[in-house]
């Protein structure tokens, strides 16, 4: 089989396809915010034979970890750093410390996590289906966004403005 040569249009959102099979997979894992951020992440630590060390920075993983991780569709890691965080607000000083440095290294390894499910994703499909239409249908399905994250934010943000001002109604 030979990988799907179709192209999408300029500015239609999703990612042209690259050179290899595994790099349009993991772009079709990725979806969202590929051209305007993975792509570079995956050209300093991506190859067809996996991730190469290296580091790259990832502002929402490091600002708002448990959102992007529920975002990225890892809900398992977003449950366990939620728990976490929750965890270490027992211990003032301590729970600070580990918050913020934990919230850098994610920062710093957020994209690698990504790369290596898309990357996961994209060999897999490609060792069961080759190249093509089939493997890039399967790791689209896989990856990609949780709009649902989006609109739980907004009505999170939402609640704290009518809490604001609640607060502020109630102090006159």
């Amino acid at each position: 089989m030979t990988p799907s040569t179709s192209q999408t249009a300029p500015g239609s959102g999703s990612p042209p396809p690259g050179d290899d099979p595994i790099t349009q997979l993991v772009a079709a894992y990725i979806k969202k915010n590929w051209d305007s951020h993975y792509r570079g992440a995956w050209k300093k630590l991506g190859s067809p034979t996996g991730l190469s060390e290296g580091t790259s920075w990832n502002w929402p993983a490091a600002l708002v970890p448990v959102f992007w991780l529920a975002y990225r569709r890892e809900s398992l890691l977003a449950a366990g750093w939620l728990f976490a965080s929750l965890a270490l607000r027992r211990f003032a000083g301590i729970g600070l410390v580990v918050g913020l440095v934990s919230n850098i290294l994610l920062g710093l390894y957020g994209d690698r996590i990504i790369l290596k499910h898309a990357w996961e994703a994209a060999d897999q499909a490609l060792r069961q289906h080759g190249p093509g239409e089939q493997a890039t249908n399967e790791v689209s399905a896989a990856g990609g966004v949780s709009n649902r994250v989006v609109g739980w934010v907004l009505v999170l943000v939402v609640i704290v403005i009518i809490g604001i001002f609640a607060a502020i109604a109630n102090s006159k």
